[in-house]
């Protein structure tokens, strides 16, 4: 039953949300609004409080995983393993723009992936510019790769993306099992990113840098600067695996990544001689607990938008077999919804509908709210995050070239990823 004025109601809180946590500076505003929001749907009742416990109990491990997984990305920061990464690019490329584009693309896939979007775009950004700076590169094909795989390398699993983890939540399924459906979808569309932003951009990487001469120099002195951060790199490998293995045993994941902020935060104490105030001070500034109490909010507002209407709107969309048509409509919508609300509630609105339906159906909503997002500015936050950043160090964002780039790659992405989970998803969820 669609209920108006709650659905309006609803609507407007969600675009308040959306519009303080895109335009505000101030961490903590966006866990008010959202309190705030959420509460007054349950004040005039467009939602109900039971509803809204239950949504915030299912959601909880997962936002105290995500909480924990940017503590750890800060804690690698703090330990200089992205500038050692950065460094390590810029050096293997030897002058050559195009070696440095393939670098740069598997360097950000391997972060986004394996550490979230969120330390792509925060803290690999930044160092890749300042590679290409350095070696006299021009800065947009990298710009564009950090940017935009933040978004499509964000596939693979279930850590990577907080969307990713909202389907492991709605479709309770094992981190293994989220790694056999997405892994060919990522791989194609890796792909097929690859070349679109190779082909877009190859007259700007057939150029020269810096001469060769100045580059080895450079080199011999970045030896000396930069240590391997060798304790911070295995971490985060016996980290990867603790995930693959908790998994096994239905144990909650957050305990893995507490345990791997837990082993930086006593390696820097003993390494740097740091307090364990100041690191535990680190740690819990990353935590973003405004941010999380705005997830945990987003949810309850998300709720209510399904409850009164919405999800009776799209059930039908879903209530079909799976074939590569429905499969590629539903990405479609996903995509659609994503760039009007921001992927973020659209996913929390899609997913579940998808989830009660088939899992195959649920990974093309992922596909989705996790590629389209290259389509506009406001698609993700990691967008926005990205596009102040290059504002910041005096770089041009231009609006026309973004959204055409973003159109070619976009299209092209989910559609050879909406393929490849045709392909190798349909056996392996009969099976």
């Amino acid at each position: 039953m669609i209920h108006v004025g709650y659905l309006v109601a609803t609507a407007t809180a969600l675009m308040v949300m959306l519009i303080v946590t895109v335009g505000s500076k101030n961490r903590w505003i966006e866990g008010t609004t959202g309190i705030a929001c959420s509460g007054l749907l349950l004040l005039i009742h467009a939602t109900s409080i039971e509803l809204a416990l239950h949504d915030i109990e299912r959601l909880l491990p997962t936002v105290l995983f995500l909480g924990f997984c940017l503590s750890f990305a800060r804690l690698c920061e703090k330990e200089r393993l992205f500038d050692y990464l950065g460094h390590l690019v810029g050096n293997l490329c030897r002058g050559n723009p195009r070696l440095l584009f393939i670098l740069v693309f598997a360097l950000s896939a391997t972060v986004t992936s394996v550490l979230s979007l969120d330390a792509t775009v925060l803290l690999l950004t930044p160092i890749v510019l300042q590679a290409a700076f350095r070696l006299g590169f021009d800065y947009r094909p990298f710009a564009y790769e950090t940017g935009h795989l933040a978004n499509t390398a964000s596939m693979l699993l279930p850590i990577s993306n907080l969307t990713n983890l909202l389907l492991v939540a709605y479709a309770n399924i094992s981190f293994l099992d989220f790694i056999r459906l997405s892994w060919l979808p990522w791989v194609a569309a890796l792909i097929a990113e690859f070349l679109t932003l190779f082909v877009i951009f190859h007259r700007s990487l057939s150029g020269s840098g810096i001469p060769r001469k100045r580059v080895q120099d450079q080199r011999q002195s970045d030896r000396s600067s930069y240590r391997t951060p060798t304790f911070a790199m295995l971490t985060v490998a016996l980290t990867l695996i603790g995930f693959v293995v908790t998994g096994m045993f239905d144990i909650a994941p957050f305990w893995v990544a507490l345990a791997g902020c837990a082993t930086l935060m006593a390696w820097r104490c003993m390494s740097e001689k740091t307090r364990l105030s100041e690191e535990l001070h680190t740690a819990w500034k990353s935590f973003n607990v405004s941010f999380l109490i705005f997830v945990l909010s987003l949810s309850v507002v998300v709720a209510s938008l399904a409850d009164n209407g919405i999800r009776t709107l799209l059930l039908p969309a879903f209530h079909q077999p799976v074939s590569l048509a429905s499969l590629l409509m539903i990405a479609a919508v996903s995509v659609v919804a994503s760039n009007i609300m921001n992927n973020l509630p659209a996913a929390m609105l899609l997913i579940p509908i998808a989830a009660s339906q088939n899992p195959m159906m649920a990974m093309a909503v992922l596909i989705g709210v996790n590629l389209g997002p290259n389509l506009t500015y406001v698609g993700s936050l990691a967008n926005i995050l990205w596009r102040r950043i290059l504002l910041r160090t005096g770089k041009k964002v231009e609006l026309l070239q973004f959204s055409w780039i973003g159109l070619v790659t976009t299209s092209l992405c989910i559609v050879s990823s909406i393929v490849a989970l045709w392909v190798g998803g349909t056996g392996i969820v009969s099976g």
